[in-house]
């Protein structure tokens, strides 16, 4: 056959049958950017995805999702895991390599950005498995960039958002377990703008249930980036009161989960 040496094994054994686990983050997920994995899993299940093109660290450009009738677009960076808003989010094009250089030059974080097609949006938000096994979905009228970064709080969203946001959380539970999404709804449909992997322990008033020896109070008005500096630096046995109001699914919110440390939400008081 004029091939190399081929060796090889017969062995007589039961027959199995093998079925496929949906899981990540995995190797292949790290690969491309949990934000361009999530994305094609909500595409494969037909839910709609706004065209996304990923351009990627270490494979060759691809695309996927559908046409939204928008000629606008948002610029999104994709790290390995998901890192809650520590990388830019831009609407409008912008140079992908020089955003790379920029935010990530040693490429430790970054596997790729995505130019996704923008979306004419009525509301936009986000939705988590809380506590107890709730759904906790918030939303704000228009764009949802400033709600997720904590800048703006989450608004009434009228009945029938919530109810199609709530058939879509139960669309993506049902196919791979807990997640949770960031959504935008254009006036008939719900799109899926990001989707992750995990479920919460979050209800009213705690982001993360637990005791802790000693507490250390912040005030939830503060830079993202600040906060997320003040959680990192938290002290073993330290837990965390955020005063004020932020949207429990929203950047900071996700910050504080990441940590792991007993987290509760305080209202601020008045002047």
């Amino acid at each position: 056959m004029r091939t190399h040496t081929l060796v090889w094994e017969r062995e007589r054994g039961a027959m199995g049958t093998a079925s496929a686990k949906n899981s990540w983050p995995n190797r292949f997920s790290k690969h491309i950017g949990d934000k361009a994995f999530g994305l094609l899993m909500a595409d494969d299940l037909g839910l709609p995805v706004p065209r996304t093109v990923v351009i990627g660290r270490r494979v060759a450009p691809f695309s996927f999702g559908r046409e939204t009738g928008s000629t606008e677009v948002w610029v999104r960076t994709a790290p390995s895991v998901p890192q809650p808003g520590r990388f830019s989010t831009v609407k409008g094009w912008v140079d992908p390599f020089a955003l790379l250089t920029r935010e990530d030059p040693n490429g430790e974080f970054i596997s790729s950005v995505l130019c996704q097609a923008a979306i004419p949006a009525e509301f936009s938000g986000a939705a988590i498995r809380g506590g107890n096994g709730s759904f906790i979905i918030e939303g704000t009228k228009g764009e949802g960039d400033r709600f997720m970064l904590g800048l703006d709080l989450p608004q009434e969203l009228p009945g029938d958002v919530i109810e199609k946001v709530e058939s879509t959380f139960n669309e993506l539970t049902s196919a791979f377990g807990p997640v949770r999404f960031e959504w935008v709804y254009d006036g008939s449909r719900v799109w899926v703008v990001q989707l992750h992997r995990g479920a919460t322990e979050t209800i009213t008033g705690v982001l993360v249930p637990g005791d802790a020896e000693r507490w250390q109070r912040i005030e939830a008005a503060l830079p993202l980036e600040e906060i997320r500096s003040a959680v990192e630096q938290l002290e073993d046995g330290s837990g965390l009161i955020i005063v004020g109001d932020i949207g429990l699914t929203s950047h900071i919110a996700d910050v504080v989960r990441k940590a792991g440390r007993p987290a509760r939400l305080e209202r601020a008081v008045a002047a």
